[in-house]
């Protein structure tokens, strides 16, 4: 494999990564509005 393959597989693996913990985040407050809200 080369360096610049690997490169590209770690950026898709991270960029997944942060976007999972973005949505993560975004149901997390969306829960907690519904609670505080009613």
């Amino acid at each position: 494999m080369t360096p610049s393959l690997i490169n590209f597989l770690t950026s898709i693996v991270l960029g997944a990564l942060l976007l999972s913990l973005i949505g993560l985040v975004l149901i997390a407050i969306s829960k907690t509005d519904r609670i505080i809200r009613y």
